[in-house]
């Protein structure tokens, strides 16, 4: 296949970059790839990848970074004269104006189109979040009636997109995160520790509940575990403040974002992993990639009993959910994956074998491409 892949992301920030880079390695196995997108900092090239990448032009202004690179993608399609090669063109972009313009080209050039759904709007701003809201809506409705089909992240996410805005009857397909197995994998510690360690890491922002791990911290204060958070220290201010307002110094440690290909060594380092996500559709619906890269390395996760958390974890030896994303259940959460009665050897080797059996990229994938291969 020849595929034209609108990304409205921006290509060069590490956070996300994995997983883009993840799936263009795979469809460029055997397909044609062609990416238009963004970028925060820099045009960045990728020497491990073949596929052609065009970078729009930005305007760093909230508000108007949207807007603007939406007019990008209608500018682009406006000078683009090669429409007519591709098969499939598929996005993750909420740009609706894009989806309506592509919609009346399909009858003229013969392509197929897809919408990918990954994320639902999780701005900090009120008003941002609105307009995303808006222009999300609007996308997966316009995909529901004019496109060949629609992929979601999980079936949370397709439940929940059904429901909310009503979709008619659509073709669709689900495919998740996933993780790199040779990169992440189990390590020899590089020091013996007694105490129990336990790690999050990515973004840290106020809806992820990672304030609810610190007081839960406090909560557990005559048992040896220590918390190490890596992500933008400018994000952490206040989190810093509340470790030091209960006197946790010496038990919550924070560390900037490491490069990539640093984070298995991190994780190594560590006795669990920790995903604090409360109950809220943007995470009730999502498939974080920390989750498979703690469970690839042979870590058990202390976790929230969200849907999206439950639907993979739910009855796993190595998960340890608690019933709510407050303090006092991730506490307890966290005393029973620390009990020194698990076998933690054993929990390794099941979480190690669990995600290769059902979450690695190419599995999933596969999955993807399998879908976009049925539209033709």
């Amino acid at each position: 296949m020849k595929i034209l892949w609108f990304l409205d992301k921006e290509f060069d920030v590490a956070f996300n970059v994995s997983a883009r880079l993840a799936t263009l390695k795979h469809l460029e196995k055997n397909n044609d790839v062609h990416v238009v997108t963004t970028y925060r900092h820099t045009k960045k090239k990728f020497d491990n990848i073949r596929s052609q990448v065009t970078y729009l032009d930005r305007i760093n202004l909230p508000f108007v970074k949207t807007l603007f690179l939406f007019r990008q993608h209608l500018r682009f399609l406006d000078t683009f004269d090669r429409l007519g090669d591709y098969d499939v063109v598929f996005l993750n972009s909420s740009n609706m104006f894009l989806l309506k313009r592509l919609a009346s080209l399909r009858a003229q050039h013969g392509f197929k189109l897809e919408l990918d759904v990954r994320t639902l709007p999780v701005d900090h701003n009120f008003f941002k979040r609105q307009l995303h809201n808006f222009f999300f809506r609007r996308s997966v409705k316009t995909a529901a009636r004019l496109f060949d089909g629609i992929s979601y992240i999980t079936g949370e996410m397709r439940d929940y997109c059904t429901r909310k805005f009503h979709l008619p009857g659509h073709r669709s397909s689900v495919w998740s995160s996933g993780v790199d197995f040779e990169h992440f994998k189990p390590l020899p510690r590089p020091e013996e520790h007694s105490n129990f360690r336990l790690m999050y890491h990515g973004k840290v922002d106020v809806h992820r509940g990672i304030h609810h791990i610190i007081k839960a911290m406090a909560l557990l204060d005559r048992m040896d575990i220590e918390l190490y958070l890596l992500g933008a220290l400018d994000e952490m201010a206040e989190l810093k403040k509340l470790a030091k307002r209960l006197k946790l110094t010496g038990r919550v440690f924070f560390h900037p974002t490491v490069p990539y290909q640093d984070v298995p060594a991190w994780i190594n380092r560590m006795d669990a992993g920790i995903l604090p996500f409360p109950h809220w559709p943007p995470w009730n619906t999502c498939s974080p990639i920390k989750l498979f890269e703690y469970l690839a390395c042979g870590k058990p996760v202390v976790a929230t009993s969200i849907p999206a958390h439950k639907s993979v974890l739910g009855g796993k030896s190595f998960a340890f959910l608690a019933p709510a994303a407050g303090p006092v259940g991730l506490a307890d959460a966290i005393q029973e994956a620390a009990s020194p009665e698990n076998n933690f050897k054993k929990m390794a080797e099941d979480a190690r074998n669990f995600v290769k059996m059902n979450f690695g990229w190419d599995t999933q994938l596969a999955e993807f491409e399998r879908f976009l291969r049925s539209l033709l």
